[in-house]
């Protein structure tokens, strides 16, 4: 199952570096003041957090906002920060984390919130950011039946029965369609991009 923690098993201490680590410096702004924790997350709590991640995330939008354009991210997680959900993967199952290092893939549900956090940082007056949605509403919003149908009309009924499957793979809430998010960061001043409602705002810092 996504998000179970394979990490509990080992029963691993948790200790306090001897400095700060580019883990606990995602908390901190570039001038050093501390970040407080989202509404809602106790004291203790243990997140899950991505540095280079986030260090990207600023690195698009710092040219976004200052050249133009715009940036979809696609991908599983949440809007809000996360625990356990660090997961290994081998031969397309799961492994243990710390099974034979360096042939086993690493994954971890996204944080959205931090990924809007970390653009809106870097470029707090020329970026706006829009909503995260599901990734089946998007593809809804983006006509998907529409381009089923059109694939359907020459296509053999084994053809059909493979279309229409993959198709609500990617946008049935059982499926794909509520696990994977969207999320739109563009230059101040763009409307909302397709796939997102009409009426959806960009929000900036």
């Amino acid at each position: 199952k996504r998000g179970h923690n394979q990490l509990s098993s080992l029963n691993l201490p948790t200790v306090l570096t001897p400095s700060s680590s580019s883990s606990s410096n995602t908390f901190r702004t570039h001038d050093g003041v501390v970040l407080e924790p989202d509404d809602g997350i106790p004291i203790g709590a243990r997140l899950e957090v991505g540095p280079y991640r986030d260090l990207t995330m600023e690195m698009l939008a710092k040219k976004i906002g200052s050249q133009g354009g715009a940036c979809l991210v696609v991908d599983y997680g949440e809007d809000f920060p996360q625990q356990g959900t660090l997961q290994g993967v081998k031969e397309h199952k799961f492994a243990h984390v710390l099974e034979t290092p360096g042939e086993v893939d690493l994954s971890a549900h996204v944080n959205f919130s931090s990924l809007r956090s970390a653009a809106q940082r870097a470029s707090p007056n020329n970026l706006q950011v829009f909503p995260v949605v599901p990734q089946g509403a998007f593809l809804i919003n983006m006509n998907i039946e529409a381009r089923m149908s059109a694939l359907c009309e020459n296509a053999t009924e084994e053809e059909k029965e493979n279309i229409e499957r993959t198709v609500m793979r990617l946008v049935s809430e059982d499926e794909m369609g509520l696990l994977f998010k969207v999320m739109a960061i563009a230059q101040t001043g763009i409307g909302a991009p397709a796939g997102f409602p009409a009426d959806a705002e960009g929000h900036t810092q």
